[in-house]
């Protein structure tokens, strides 16, 4: 429907009719469109919680900037979609599910390397600044359609400002940056 409809919106009733189901079967598997949205992308774009490829295991700057460029290219392969999902704003959007996604992986991530229950607050904030602020310069990218910068770029530019906002809040809370485990 991304692809033929040119309306901003894509409804609940034209979906139901475009896949042949009720809106009972519907509503059984999704709270609303966005979170049809959200299980797309987790399903069929967003495949790093499934692929060992895509989990992070430990710090490795390289081994990031190449899963995040095989997340861009997937993304770019379903542009339309991803430009609709980043449109479409408000309760379980794509954006929010993104940023609060990239937060929990990014805490436990550090969490884990570093035995701790919880974050000290420093660490906290800054984990959460880059989770909202990676996510508002790649929504802006794939709206504008992902030529410029390209996706090698945007992965290095990302995990480069990641990970100097890392280690200078490691540094801060006396911990050792994760490039030196």
């Amino acid at each position: 429907l991304c692809e033929e409809k040119k309306s901003k919106k894509i409804t609940v009733n034209r979906l139901l009719e475009a896949a042949q189901v009720s809106r009972q079967t519907f509503y059984n598997n999704f709270k609303d469109m966005n979170d049809l949205i959200c299980w797309i992308y987790v399903n069929k774009i967003w495949d790093g919680d499934r692929d060992p490829a895509m989990k992070p295991v430990k710090y490795d700057r390289e081994g990031w900037i190449k899963r995040c460029v095989r997340s861009y290219e997937k993304q770019k392969r379903y542009l339309r979609f991803m430009q609709y999902s980043y449109r479409n704003e408000g309760q379980n959007c794509l954006m929010q599910y993104a940023i609060e996604t990239s937060y929990e992986r990014e805490a436990n991530l550090i969490k884990d390397i570093f035995n701790m229950k919880k974050l000290p607050p420093r660490l906290d904030h800054v984990l959460r600044t880059n989770a909202y602020g990676q996510f508002a310069v790649i929504k802006n990218w794939i709206l504008e359609g992902m030529e410029n910068p390209s996706i090698e770029d945007m992965a290095r530019f990302n995990m480069e400002i990641r990970y100097n906002l890392f280690e200078c809040a490691l540094e801060a809370e006396g911990l050792v940056s994760p490039d030196k485990l």
